[in-house]
């Protein structure tokens, strides 16, 4: 905007044209000799050269002096405040004019950097790392969200998963699958992988899968898999592997590691015995089951040759006499589930 300036005489309300000046070259005084006139510097001239000096004093943040001050301009140049810090946007910044060969550690303040002045479009991908951002240099305070993007970042400031679980870098960013990995790490889950329950609902919560004999996979279930192995299958060998079977079946312990994952069937201990008669004399043995109640009545008045012999045994009834299993108990069924 054009700012009217002070003159000894002779002002108008109008500015020159300063399109007029379009004589280029040098200046001179002319000569009669040669018949060259002298050069006339004119109106547009002197209003432009006003113009360049009341400009600068007034982007300083100074009021023009009336009447002009000669030093006035020279304090303008000395104060500088329109490059005073967040005065400057970061889209009057040209791309790459500030590279990290050209930052030194500390010579850039975070204070000195408005905010969003640098964007993720002005930041190329691995041009920010470790070495060149000064420790305390650029805050959190002034890095807008996602003004940086994740994939801007070196590998090498990103923690890997060995230094996560050992625990020994002190200077990489952590994310959260990687803040994960680092708990598991270190806090050992309260319900160790292989743990089994009885569940009263009927829906499967979460980490938990329901003890049913099914192959599953040895990648996805892999602590798991680390717990209890193969011990109720091997799956497909390779893939996936086997969940304990509690279908209708009881928990029962055992104080020997190398018999857990044994599988029981059901099973009653036999019944036996026997009872013998001798002829008529009454004189009877008895086994197992069978007592002697004393003496009979005779089957007839013969000899010895009389006489029976009566075995019992419950398995000719059922299968399930004959084993070494107790009687099935009253029992309420429920869900039996493995932790994973």
């Amino acid at each position: 905007m054009a700012t009217k300036g002070y003159w000894k005489s002779g002002a108008v309300d109008s500015p020159p044209d300063t399109s007029t000046l379009t004589s280029k070259g040098y200046p001179t005084s002319g000569d009669p000799k040669t018949g060259t006139p002298a050069t006339k510097p004119g109106a547009a001239w002197y209003y432009l050269q006003d113009q360049l000096r009341n400009t600068v004093i007034e982007a300083a943040g100074q009021t023009l002096a009336e009447p002009p001050s000669a030093t006035q301009f020279l304090e303008a140049l000395r104060t500088m405040k329109w490059l005073a810090d967040n005065t400057i946007p970061g889209g009057k910044i040209a791309n790459a004019s500030i590279t990290g060969a050209k930052l030194t550690a500390k010579t850039v303040a975070g204070g000195n950097l408005a905010d969003l002045s640098v964007s993720t479009a002005k930041l190329a991908a691995g041009s920010v790392t470790n070495d060149k951002i000064a420790q305390g240099a650029v805050d959190g305070t002034r890095l807008a969200t996602q003004s940086v993007a994740f994939s801007h970042l070196l590998p090498a400031i990103i923690a890997t998963e060995g230094q996560v679980t050992e625990g020994t870098a002190k200077n990489v960013l952590m994310t959260p699958f990687l803040t994960k990995l680092m708990v598991q790490a270190f806090n050992p889950p309260a319900v160790p992988p292989g743990t089994l329950i009885h569940y009263a609902g009927r829906t499967v919560p979460s980490g938990w899968l329901i003890c049913n004999g099914a192959n599953v996979s040895r990648t996805d279930y892999a602590a798991l898999f680390a717990a209890i192995g193969t011990i109720y299958g091997a799956g497909d060998g390779s893939t996936t592997f086997g969940l304990p079977n509690l279908d209708v079946r009881f928990l029962e312990g055992t104080t020997s590691a190398s018999s857990v994952g044994t599988y029981y069937s059901a099973g009653l201990p036999n019944i036996t015995g026997s009872f013998t008669s001798h002829g008529n004399t009454g004189a009877m043995q008895t086994t197992g089951a069978f007592t002697n109640g004393g003496t009979g009545v005779h089957s007839n008045s013969g000899g010895a040759s009389d006489g029976r012999h009566v075995y019992m045994d419950a398995n000719r009834c059922s299968y399930v006499y004959g084993g070494t299993r107790t009687v099935q108990p009253a029992a309420l069924l429920t869900l039996v589930l493995i932790k994973t």
